[in-house]
């Protein structure tokens, strides 16, 4: 595989505070509007980190949400469906991660180069600290697949032994890429059969892990890298656009 050109600069979101899954879901929706749109420069992609304010499933783009929904267990939980594919995800206790990349050929015509791109980085920064993540590798799928993402296998996942830990999943618009990811650090009282990091390995994260890790990921794909504790003014505008309108 010949390395991927790199973007000219991506900017870091390190959201303040967790989110409902609504919001998540609308600001990534709208990072990907901007970028599709060409409401910022080309050359620039945005990597968003965030958190739930409280457990909730979302439901791959292309997922039937009432064979879903009708599960017990998520019965009592917020819903929300993402603009990427893949299988349903409990988010609780994890980090997620939102890449938008606007038309940049080397990123968004091969794209499932991106996800081993992006998690490269991923398993250096785990790796750095003890934790033996790595890719899964070859795999086979079954022919009718868990609604679950972590109980589904793909070659780009980051396993620790055989228990999935990231998965990510993409979506396309006019050229333009989201890319979504989570990493589990530990195990939801909803979804006890998915094991985060920490059940595995111990490990207890705080935020200066998440700036690393954010930063690694960045500066993988791109020349220059701009970290923002929140929202910066030239994206900010789109956040309040969307709420005239709303």
């Amino acid at each position: 595989m010949s390395p991927m050109r790199q973007l000219e600069h991506c900017h870091i979101i390190l959201e303040p505070q967790p989110l409902s899954g609504f919001e998540n879901m609308r600001r990534d929706a709208l990072l990907l509007s901007g970028a599709a749109t060409s409401q910022w420069p080309e050359q620039a992609g945005i990597l968003r980190f965030y958190a739930w304010n409280e457990p909730t499933l979302s439901i791959g783009y292309f997922q039937k949400l009432e064979a879903i929904v009708a599960t017990p267990r998520w019965q009592s939980l917020p819903v929300v469906r993402r603009l990427s594919g893949g299988g349903a995800i409990l988010h609780d206790r994890e980090w997620t991660y939102s890449l938008t990349v606007p038309h940049w050929p080397q990123l968004v015509e091969k794209p499932h180069e991106l996800y081993a791109t992006i998690h490269q980085p991923i398993v250096d920064v785990l790796n750095s600290i003890g934790i033996p993540a790595q890719f899964r590798g070859v795999t086979t799928h079954l022919p009718m697949e868990p609604d679950l993402c972590f109980l589904r296998t793909d070659e780009n996942d980051l396993v620790i032994g055989h228990q999935k830990i990231l998965g990510s999943a993409q979506r396309r618009r006019k050229g333009s890429l989201l890319q979504h990811g989570s990493l589990i650090l530990s195990s939801s009282p909803v979804t006890p059969e998915i094991h985060g990091v920490s059940d595995i390995c111990g490990t207890q994260f705080n935020e200066s892990h998440r700036l690393v890790l954010a930063t690694k990921i960045a500066s993988h794909i791109s020349q220059q890298v701009h970290i923002h504790n929140d929202w910066p003014a030239e994206l900010s505008s789109l956040l309040n656009e969307a709420e005239t309108s709303a």
